[in-house]
C-alpha cells in the first residue's frame, strides 16, 4: 500500500479513534520528501498517543510498515513517516498556530479576487 490508498487508509484509522478535522493534503508537486501529508486535531496529548499507537499498529501487523516518529516533549504534534505520507497528529492549539495545511497547499492564493 502506498501514496494516496495509505493515506486514505490512515485517515480511517484516525476517523475510528476519533480524530477530527481530518485532511489529506496532495504536496507530491511542490515537496521531493513525500507525497501526502494526512493532518488531523486530536482534543490532548494522550488522544494523540492513542491515535499514533493504532495507526502503528495497524499498518504494522496487517502491511508490515514501520514508520519513522518524531514527536515534540509534550506530544502535542506527532509526526510519522512513512515515506510517501507522513502523518501529523496535532492539538488544536498546535494545529491553529502551525496551519501546516495551509503553508503546503497547492493552491495559487496569490491569485485570490
Amino acid at each position: 500500500m502506498k501514496g494516496r490508498e495509505l493515506a486514505s487508509f490512515i485517515a480511517k484509522i484516525i476517523k475510528d479513534k476519533k480524530g477530527r478535522d481530518i485532511q489529506i493534503v496532495n504536496i507530491r508537486n511542490i515537496a521531493v520528501f513525500t507525497d501526502y501529508f494526512v493532518v488531523s486535531t486530536v482534543e490532548v496529548a494522550e488522544h494523540g498517543e492513542a491515535v499514533m499507537e493504532e495507526i502503528w499498529k495497524k499498518l504494522k501487523f496487517e502491511n508490515n510498515l514501520i514508520p519513522f516518529v518524531e514527536q515534540d516533549k509534550t506530544s502535542d504534534w506527532i509526526v510519522l513517516d512513512y515515506g510517501d505520507v507522513m502523518v501529523h497528529i496535532m492539538t488544536e492549539e498546535k494545529r491553529e498556530f502551525y496551519r501546516i495545511e495551509e503553508l503546503w497547499s497547492n493552491e495559487d492564493k496569490s491569485a485570490a479576487k
